[in-house]
């Protein structure tokens, strides 16, 4: 595909987003939650992939090949050039661990990955029609709950990680979900939020567990595994949120061929 072609299809993706006000959210009481015991030796992220899906999701849909949300091979945000799995790799300083086929229901597959500095990355591929599964998953994922062992290790991703990602279409346009109340976490985790207008609609969710924004978005945007690098790169470096937002506006600004000074508007970081 032509660089003049991902980035009109970029376009298309971002104009598909849902531009309305969040539905408020509903108010639940906090679940009674013991707090993750784990304390990862090295950084783990865990990134919680929702498939592109023409059918399923609120977007103009793109080709039927790049919008199936069935199928891993070719999905725009998995096994497409700048899809997480395929983009990921040797060259980028990212060695594949293991990788298994529908390690729980509404996931298809699950790559973990670890680079030179001993970071692990747990990257999940939820089918298309679960958005709104892997969207709760990573809200109680943020709190802390269900820490899950890496297999051979003592190192935790799940609730245990220390970075946690939500990747894809920004499914609470679409629908709605209740905000928890929890008590906050002793070690509130990083998180970035890679979709469009992602802090209009997640914030009043991430509040409440005191989570620290690496990076999320205040416009439309195309959710591509560049700015999911720059993000975890952000957290290994502890930069700042200024450091932050212009890394992944250097490495948008790149790929999408647009304007650095007009992409510093896309993103943001912290509250």
């Amino acid at each position: 595909m032509s660089k003049f072609a991902l980035v009109l299809l970029a376009l298309v993706l971002a104009l598909g987003c849902n531009s309305g006000t969040p539905a408020r959210p509903t108010q639940v009481a906090a679940k009674k939650r013991v707090a993750s015991t784990h304390s990862n030796s090295k950084p783990v992220v865990h990134v919680l992939v929702a498939l592109c899906d023409n059918k399923y999701q609120g977007i103009v849909p793109v080709s039927a090949r790049l919008g199936n949300g069935d199928d891993l091979k070719d999905n725009l945000y998995w096994g497409s050039m700048y899809g997480v799995k395929a983009y990921f790799t040797p060259q980028r300083g990212w060695k594949r661990i293991s990788s298994t086929k529908n390690p729980k229901p509404g996931i298809l597959e699950r790559i973990i990955l670890r680079n030179s500095s001993g970071t692990t990355l747990v990257a999940d591929a939820y089918r298309g029609r679960n958005i709104q599964n892997a969207i709760e998953d990573f809200l109680s994922f943020t709190n802390g709950f269900d820490p899950q062992a890496l297999h051979n290790s003592k190192q935790a991703f799940g609730g245990g990680s220390d970075m946690l990602v939500f990747l894809g279409h920004d499914g609470l346009m679409d629908f709605r979900l209740p905000v928890t109340t929890h008590t906050k976490l002793s070690a509130p985790k990083s998180v970035a939020i890679l979709c469009c207008k992602s802090k209009k609609f997640f914030e009043p969710h991430i509040r409440p567990s005191a989570a620290k924004p690496i990076l999320w978005t205040k416009s439309l945007m195309a959710p591509e595994a560049y700015v999911l690098e720059a993000s975890i790169q952000s957290f290994e470096r502890q930069e700042s949120s200024a450091e932050a937002i212009q890394r992944a506006a250097r490495a948008y600004s790149k790929y999408q061929n647009c304007s650095l000074k007009a992409v510093r508007s896309v993103f943001t970081s912290g509250y």
